[in-house]
């Protein structure tokens, strides 16, 4: 029998092969001895006619032809086995079972007509492949091409071998309007790593096409993926940085150096001081999932078991052990310990392959036992770290660990070869190949534990490069390039299909220019700096919504799982300040961007900034699709987003410009901002106190107009003669957003509503009117009026400040009422205007 696989004849000349590999067309197959003949019902199809009838379609045709009418599924047949495992399930109401005989209809679409958002579209273009589905009827593919959701284990597909063959062939010129597809290996590979790792996005002036040329290799501002001691020079966007805050004045000055920052040796495995010198790698994972599967420190990269570290071992095994080479005389320097997680030792393996010698893992490189200062000293330095990593490692897969490093397992592409008995390109002539593409890598990533964890995505947004390693492929992205292993070249159709996938995956490191994301967010942004602290607001306030929709595993790391992101707004603007990871504008002594803020009028800045901390007071819990319910976190005050779990929002005003405000009037003031020592200070003085102290914000005290609760009554409202709450009998209950500790009910459920009208009537809680807002009238819509309100909870206890009642934030309400037509705005003063302000503790 030929080396090259097992072929076993079957009737008709039909035959299963599995294949090593052909010169550049690695085809991969199952292994020696689990190749099995087909069934009837399989060898009776005629896959040319099919393909020839998808070449013959127009460009988008679906094609849907019926490929064959089965009977149940044959348990000893290799295509049936895939049919079984890709095609039927979700298609039947009863899925056919090994030896039923259960009708069902086969059926096959071109590729071409996926949606024009599915990477899968481009896969060996411009070749015409056929993706097999189950159905009746002639529509059912529908289901598939517009949403890859449905296709967690991908599609099943087929093509001609020989065309394959030519496409993929190493000889063959690359036509540049597609991009390039392969097969994926069972292992990762380094030297297509590195060479995406120099790729640079070069602009044609001349061409509105970009293209992508490897870097200079005698370019001095990277460090060289072929530097073995990891010793050259680098310079980051950190080089010459002014001083803009009290915990960067260390490192500002000193190129990528960042003071106080440990870094692993993967050469000698000790934990060395880190310097400006070393180019390093740093490694984003999931705790819990890492520590599920500890190796030892010298576990073989490439067997399954351990060897004696020997001459003849390490030229057995082209990597060799994870031996450290010890420097001469003896070493003081603190080193890893002998068992560590997978993921760590997989990720040094990556480190050493890409040509790097120093790597950062939190654990080993923050002091888990020192004391908080210095383990939060570290965690404000995250920004930095992780921007001046030449590339962040990040373990997206299922298990936790680097899938094709070491002895780490993909999971294998299926690839079945037919008719084809042996691997000489002439006789591919007539064959077929069967194979399954990935899970859509979006969708891979974002089901995974890893995209579900606060920390993790602060380390990846704070990262320029990143280097996803998946259950079944790689996927690198940097700016303006996304790469993996099915599309291993830079094209500009992948950064529109790969770079659209993650919507909910931003980037604080790309474009390098804060001007340009500032242009990008909102065009209309200028030197203003209230018009330009409202822009950067706006994006601060978007990552927040994705930030708290993630899980964290220690409540107090609310604000420091977000604190790196924070720390690139204050460097960026000096005047953007946060207070408990709210952003509130403050006024910088220097600005190093020249933007002379003491020019603006006092008054008005200090207005703007009344305004827009009311804004952003104004968020509220978002429903998290699986039901979760949010809930307190003690450790912060009630009134910011991180003292609750669970994904928040910002309401449409906070869209808005400064300038388009002329609509509301506001109700609430911010008088002071107590900290948890007692210090109160005027929201003015805030920012700068709060961002020199560790004493944070704990309490606001207000001024507002607090809704008297008999003013509170049931009417009726529309025409199923339901009761509805309204205030001042005209003005109706039209939304509510409300957690109730202890009742396990969504925030805007009725369950909450009925719960919340009950507080409201017996006093308990409180209705405080934060703004109004007057909607204008048109031809078809008459004027209507918007209230505001966040519902607080009364404290028993009264606090020393008498003069302030105490309360804590339960939610907002916001009540409706029609205007009558041609009524002035101003109408809403005679309804709130009149109403005397008082004082509140907001804790």
């Amino acid at each position: 029998m030929a080396d090259h696989g097992v072929n076993m004849s079957s009737p008709e000349g039909l035959s299963v092969s599995s294949t090593k590999s052909l010169p550049g067309f690695k085809l991969g197959g199952p292994p020696v001895g689990q190749v099995r003949n087909l069934c009837l019902q399989c060898r009776s199809i005629d896959f040319n006619k099919i393909l020839d009838h998808m070449a013959a379609l127009s460009q988008g045709a679906a094609g849907d032809r019926v490929v064959s009418s089965r009977t149940g599924i044959d348990e000893d047949c290799s295509l049936c086995q895939l049919l079984a495992r890709y095609v039927l399930p979700g298609t039947y109401k009863s899925t056919p079972q090994p030896g039923s005989s259960m009708p069902w209809t086969l059926r096959a679409f071109s590729m071409r007509a996926m949606s024009v958002e599915s990477r899968t579209q481009d896969l060996f273009r411009p070749l015409p492949i056929a993706i097999f589905h189950a159905g009746d009827g002639e529509r059912d593919y529908m289901k598939h091409i517009n949403d890859e959701k449905a296709e967690k284990i991908g599609f099943l597909a087929f093509a001609l071998s020989k065309a394959l063959y030519d496409l993929v062939s190493d000889e063959k010129e690359a036509d540049d309007q597609w991009p390039v597809s392969k097969f994926i290996d069972e292992r990762y590979d380094p030297e297509m790593v590195k060479a995406w790792l120099q790729f640079r996005l070069e602009e044609d002036s001349d061409d509105d096409d970009s293209q992508y040329d490897e870097e200079d290799s005698d370019s001095d501002d990277e460090c060289s993926s072929d530097n073995q001691s990891g010793t050259s020079e680098c310079s980051t966007e950190f080089d010459n940085e002014e001083e803009n805050s009290d915990d960067t004045d260390e490192s500002s000055n000193a190129g990528n150096h960042i003071v106080g920052m440990m870094v692993v040796d993967c050469q000698t495995f000790e934990i060395v001081d880190h310097s400006k010198e070393m180019c390093y790698v740093a490694l984003s994972y999931v705790w819990s999932l890492a520590h599920e599967e500890m190796v030892p420190l010298n576990f073989p990269r490439d067997e399954g078991k351990l060897i004696e570290e020997t001459p003849e071992a390490a030229e057995a095994s082209p990597h060799g052990n994870l031996t450290a080479k010890e420097p001469p005389g003896a070493s003081s320097c603190k080193r890893l310990p002998e068992v560590i997680p997978r993921v760590v030792h997989n990720a040094i393996q990556v480190t050493t392959d890409l040509g790097y010698r120093y790597l950062w893992v939190d654990q080993f490189c923050i002091d888990q036992s020192a004391e908080i200062t210095e383990k939060a000293e570290h965690i404000s330095k995250m920004d930095l770290i992780y921007s001046s990593a030449e590339v962040t490692i990040i373990a997206a897969s299922s298990g936790g660990a680097l899938p094709g490093v070491g002895t780490t397992p993909r999971t294998k592409q299926v690839i079945m070869n037919l008719h084809h008995p042996d691997e000489k390109a002439e006789a591919l002539e007539g064959g077929v190949t069967i194979f399954n593409t990935p899970p859509p890598l979006h969708l891979t990533i974002m089901d995974g534990v890893w995209f579900s964890r606060g920390w993790c995505f602060q380390e990846s947004l704070l990262s320029p490069r990143r280097l996803y390693f998946t259950d079944h492929q790689l996927l690198y992205e940097a700016e303006e390039i996304h790469c993996c292993d099915e599309y291993p070249e830079p094209h500009n159709r992948l950064d529109d299909i790969l770079g659209s996938d993650f919507t909910d995956n931003p980037s604080l490191a790309w474009p390098v220019s804060w001007e340009e994301r500032l242009e990008e967010a909102d065009e209309r942004f200028a030197d203003d700096p209230k018009l330009r602290f409202w822009v950067e607001a706006k994006i601060y306030l978007k990552l927040l919504e994705t930030y708290t929709g993630k899980n964290l595993t220690a409540d107090s790391d609310s604000i420091n799982g977000f604190r790196g992101a924070m720390k690139v707004f204050s460097r960026n603007d000096p005047n953007f300040h946060t207070i408990q990871g709210l952003p509130m504008l403050g006024i910088a002594d220097r600005d190093r961007n020249t933007r002379d803020v003491s020019t603006a009028k006092t008054e008005d800045v200090i207005g703007f900034q009344a305004t827009a901390f009311l804004g952003v007071l104004d968020w509220v819990h978002k429903n998290f699709p699986d039901g979760e319910i949010p809930r307190r976190r003690e450790d912060f005050p009630s009134w910011t987003w991180a003292g609750w779990k669970g994904r928040v929002e910002w309401s449409h005003w906070y869209n808005a410009l400064p300038g388009d405000l002329d609509r509301i009037s506001a109700f609430m003031e911010v008088v002071a901002v107590e900290s948890g020592r007692g210090k109160a200070l005027r929201l003015s003085e805030a920012p700068k106190f709060f961002s020199q102290h560790f004493d944070p914000a704990r309490y606001l005290l207000l001024q507002s107009v607090p809704l008297n609760h008999d003013d509170f009554a049931f009417a009726q409202s529309g025409n199923q003669g339901s009761q509805q709450l309204v205030f001042k009998d005209d003005w109706e209950l039209r939304s509510w957003n409300i957690c109730v500790h202890g009742l396990e009910a969504l925030p805007d459920s009725e369950e909450v509503k009925v719960h919340l009208t009950s507080r409201i009537m017996d006093g308990s809680w409180g209705c405080l009117l934060m703004y109004t807002r007057a909607n204008p009238e048109n031809e078809r819509v008459p004027p209507m009026d918007d209230a505001r309100m966040m519902v607080v909870s009364w404290h028993r206890d009264e606090s020393s400040l008498s003069q302030y009642r105490a309360c804590s934030r339960v939610g907002l309400v916001e009540f409706r009422r029609k205007r009558s037509r041609g009524s002035t705005e101003s109408s809403i003063v005679q309804t709130f205007g009149v109403l005397p302000k008082l004082c509140f503790r907001l804790g």
